[in-house]
């Protein structure tokens, strides 16, 4: 297994972790706000600049926040199965 960072000329990836046959993609936001749908849009959107790298394995994303998330963004990824999401109190708690 591998981790660490990944950036280019203009994205960055706050943290990639790498399997044999997966990859989960991380974005971290320490604002006083909740994160939303953008934050993983976004990160979707890089991990389709980072794909070509990672030797086909299947994409996963994982969402940290110091201030937990937005009752929309629960919703929408109650419907998937390729998202985690990881406010302060979780993260403290491993």
């Amino acid at each position: 297994m591998n981790i660490g960072n990944w950036w280019n000329a203009s994205e960055e990836i706050d943290l990639v972790v790498l399997g044999e046959s997966d990859a989960l993609l991380v974005e971290c936001k320490w604002a006083n706000k909740p994160v939303g749908t953008d934050i993983l849009a976004n990160l979707e959107r890089k991990g389709k600049v980072i794909k070509p790298e990672l030797g086909g394995r299947q994409i996963h994303y994982a969402l940290c926040s110091r201030s937990g998330f937005t009752d929309q963004l629960k919703q929408d990824i109650l419907k998937r199965m390729d998202v985690t999401l990881f406010d302060l109190p979780a993260i403290l708690s491993h």
